[in-house]
């Protein structure tokens, strides 16, 4: 399954940071399959774990 993150960042590898604001749903690396549509198409990885089992492919600029 192909999953996505969107950022005003460029992100190179999947990571979490240290949060300095209170995010809508807590901290920690969110993606989606882009079916955006639908509030309930996110994945939450919230621990170093399991960032583990992403396998990051490219990050482009659009």
């Amino acid at each position: 399954m192909k999953i996505y993150h969107g950022s005003i960042e460029v992100v190179e590898r999947p990571e979490l940071r240290p949060s300095n604001r209170t995010l809508d749903y807590g901290s920690g690396f969110y993606t989606t399959t882009l079916k955006t549509y639908k509030l309930v198409d996110q994945y939450l990885f919230h621990t170093e774990e399991a960032l583990k089992t992403l396998t990051f492919i490219e990050a482009k600029e659009v």
